[in-house]
């Protein structure tokens, strides 16, 4: 079952896109977009429910804000539809005594309880079902992000995938809002299928917080008891003695624990620090709101002094920053080679906690395809002039991408790529190719450049592999499984 989310701009109930004129269903009076949303099966629960009420349709006062009822509302329909799903719906937890004396309890008693039973009329539902149905939603749902709206999703098997905050599946949502679901790692046959149910991004402190507002529990896996959150340095904090080591925190599951220098050993106060992290925090959030390449920028100028440069405050302003680097085209040297360092920043943190094989195998195989395509075109210029340094750059640059994805990447058959006669590898990418130390051919001098030694090995040759677009190291496939609300 999908719903739009409390604080989603206005949508439309059939399809869930944007709408901005008055028009509304001729029946209920919820905001459409289209007579043929009017007579969708997605939009039939509030429909039936809302036109059937003893107040009937919608006036030209209600509608968006009457959104938390919908979701709800659909909900309620499955008790007389389909029975099988209301039974399995209702064995989902929903933390009813935990939630009594929330904020959020008692404002769910205002915009949803009593507007289903008072305004749609559903008395025959008490509050303690309603109630039931809200924890259910808010402790199992997943949200969707779609441009300019939010929904949200409950997907009962889905529900039942534990908690990690380094998961071992992935999740994304396609175009009919189904839930797909994929190995991010080899899962061992009996091993327990995890996700994430906060922000992978966040400190230790944060996702635990969020995890006991939203979801009722404490977190206690492998990264949150890590003071170095696995070595991302998420949650570490330049030493102010020693100032070249971190301190972290010397119990993770304790809010009020003191730091401690992993360099010098020095015990850290920890009201103090989290006083200071609290303040950097507020200016932090500021800056979000409207983020500018400067103050970003000047932000991480002031917050380096303080935090590790992968630090979760440091990642809130790099990862807007990398955006923002995309206004100007084409992008000044200098600042195409800040958002390199900016990606190189993220992706070395995204790589430990959020192990995904599909999104960098997307990474290397278009890394491929370019050099390839590259190759291709640059193959008959000679190589003492500038075209044909460059084609030997590109097939250098492919010999050593091939071989970081043999040594990173597990074996399996290959997966035909788009590149020219290439096939492409796919899989987990656990870090950035090694440097060598060794100079790149492109930017080579002296008596022993290209220019003085025999031309390279055309992409066609097939006895050199340094430019060969055919070899390369083969990975799993996983086949996703897909899962409807």
């Amino acid at each position: 079952m999908v719903g739009p989310c409390a604080d989603t701009a206005p949508l439309c109930l059939g399809c869930y896109r944007p709408v901005a004129g008055p028009r509304r269903c001729r029946r209920c009076g919820w905001p459409l977009c289209s007579e043929p949303c009017e007579q969708s099966e997605q939009h039939r629960a509030e429909c039936d429910l809302t036109a059937g009420s003893p107040l009937g349709a919608l006036s030209g006062h209600e509608g968006v804000d009457w959104y938390p009822c919908v979701a709800v509302l659909r909900l309620l329909r499955l008790r007389d539809t389909r029975p099988a799903d209301w039974a399995r719906l209702l064995q989902l937890q929903s933390h009813d005594d935990e939630r009594r004396d929330t904020d959020t309890y008692q404002l769910e008693q205002t915009t949803v309880v009593d507007r289903v039973r008072h305004r749609f009329g559903q008395f025959q539902h008490s509050e303690m079902l309603l109630h039931r149905i809200c924890g259910i939603m808010e402790t199992n749902a997943y949200e969707i992000r779609l441009p300019e709206i939010n929904v949200q999703g409950v997907y009962a098997r889905a529900a039942l995938f534990e908690h990690d905050c380094v998961p071992n599946t992935h999740r994304t949502f396609d175009e009919n809002l189904t839930l797909v679901v994929r190995a991010a790692v080899d899962i061992a046959q009996g091993e327990h299928l995890t996700s994430i149910y906060t922000d992978n991004l966040w400190g230790t402190w944060q996702r635990r917080e969020h995890l006991l507002t939203s979801k009722h529990f404490l977190c206690e896996c492998a990264r949150c008891c890590d003071p170095t959150e696995l070595g991302t340095g998420l949650s570490s904090i330049r030493c102010s003695l020693c100032q070249y080591g971190y301190i972290q925190s010397v119990d993770p599951l304790q809010v009020q624990a003191d730091f401690r220098c992993a360099a010098c050993g020095a015990l850290v106060p920890g009201a103090p620090v989290r006083s200071a992290l609290a303040a950097l925090e507020a200016e932090v959030q500021a800056v979000e709101e409207e983020p500018t390449i400067d103050d970003c920028e000047r932000l991480i100028q002031i917050c380096s002094s303080v935090l590790h440069p992968t630090h979760h405050l440091m990642l809130d302003l790099k990862y807007p920053l990398v955006h923002l680097y995309n206004t100007s085209e084409p992008l000044p040297a200098a600042q195409l080679d800040r958002k390199e360092q900016l990606c190189k920043e993220i992706l070395s943190v995204a790589d430990v906690v959020t192990p995904d094989d599909q999104c960098y195998a997307l990474c290397g195989q278009e890394a491929r395809d370019v050099l390839c395509a590259a190759i291709s075109v640059l193959r008959w210029e000679p190589c003492v002039q500038p075209e044909g340094q460059l084609g030997l750059e590109a097939a250098e640059e492919l010999t050593e991408l091939d071989a970081w994805l043999r040594e990173h990447l597990p074996a399996a058959e290959p997966v035909q790529g788009d590149g020219a006669d290439s096939e492409t590898p796919t899989g987990r990418r656990t870090g950035p190719p090694a440097d060598t130390g060794e100079p790149r051919r492109g930017a080579e001098t002296g008596p022993d450049c290209p220019a003085q030694r025999p031309c390279a090995p055309r992409p066609e040759e097939p006895e050199s592999h340094t430019v060969s677009c055919a070899e390369q190291a083969p990975v799993p496939r996983r086949a996703p499984t897909q899962l409807r609300a």
